[in-house]
């Protein structure tokens, strides 16, 4: 049985913040940036799984896809017992801003127990 994948405002919006600020220098590598979150993203429903934890977070539920050549992460969450992937932010790995995963996580984890 297939997951249920579902985006967060905080992930959509960093996606288009990564990306329009990207276009101001380069609108190839913004475009190839946009292109590689949506693949990195694909097949999540089948298998959730295939991300590393995030290793600043250590919460097995909490995990992430490098992409483009390991510079961005796309940060989802995965809750097992309700086959649900949700996907949570889309950082630069040299920005890396936990208090967003730490509230999102929260959140998720209050969702979760209802």
């Amino acid at each position: 049985m297939k997951f249920i994948v579902a985006a967060t405002r905080t992930f959509e919006d960093s996606v288009v913040n990564v990306v329009t600020r990207l276009a101001e220098v380069s609108m190839a590598y913004a475009s190839r940036v946009g292109d590689d979150c949506r693949h990195a993203m694909t097949r999540l429903d089948e298998n959730p799984r295939r991300g590393r934890t995030v290793p600043e977070m250590n919460d097995e539920r909490l995990r992430e896809l490098l992409t483009t050549n390991g510079a961005f992460r796309v940060i989802y969450f995965v809750d097992v017992a309700s086959r649900i992937v949700t996907l949570v932010d889309f950082q630069s790995v040299h920005r890396f801003d936990p208090t967003t995963l730490v509230a999102a996580t929260k959140h998720l984890d209050s969702e979760s127990e209802r």
